[in-house]
């Protein structure tokens, strides 16, 4: 990483019992990323409780589908018509 470079919007998923990766390396590296990040493109880091490498678990399937999809939406700049 680049200190002062523009990077894209990013979102890091991560589990907190992960076995394979350890949970701790998705904070560091969105910390660092959010230290160098040179613009205003967000980078976000979601943590799913109790949720391995697979990430989620199926009681959170829904709620981390949620995210990403409003994470997508906004960073694509959509927005929801009220009137109809």
């Amino acid at each position: 990483m680049h200190e002062g470079t523009c990077y894209p919007a990013t979102i890091l998923l991560t589990g907190d019992h992960d076995d394979r990766v350890v949970p701790c390396h998705s904070y560091k590296f969105a910390a660092a990323l959010q230290a160098a990040q040179g613009c205003e493109h967000p980078v976000l880091l979601r943590v799913a409780g109790d949720a391995s490498h697979s990430y989620a678990s199926e009681s959170g399937e829904n709620s981390e589908l949620s995210d990403l999809w409003a994470f997508v939406a906004f960073q694509l700049g959509l927005r929801i018509n009220p009137s109809r």
